[in-house]
């Protein structure tokens, strides 16, 4: 990831979260996040790769409201 910037990463964000938030609610839940991370790590040449117990981790730490699902904002 090294040459990335803020930036570039933030476009990053915004466009694959747009991928997978299809019905436009500004949230995707853990089944989308796995592919949202996937495609992200992707994007970035990396060659991790998440599974659904991975992100059920994550969310722990992400979600804020506990509603079992991220915001754009919250990324």
């Amino acid at each position: 990831m090294s040459g990335i910037n803020d930036n570039v990463l933030r476009q990053y964000i915004d466009q694959i979260f747009n991928n997978y938030d299809r019905d436009r609610s500004g949230f995707l839940d853990a089944n989308e996040l796995v592919n949202f991370f996937n495609e992200l790590f992707q994007k970035l040449g990396q060659p991790t790769r998440v599974n659904q117990q991975q992100v059920f981790a994550a969310l722990k730490f992400m979600d804020k409201d506990s509603d079992q699902r991220v915001s754009k904002m919250e990324l």
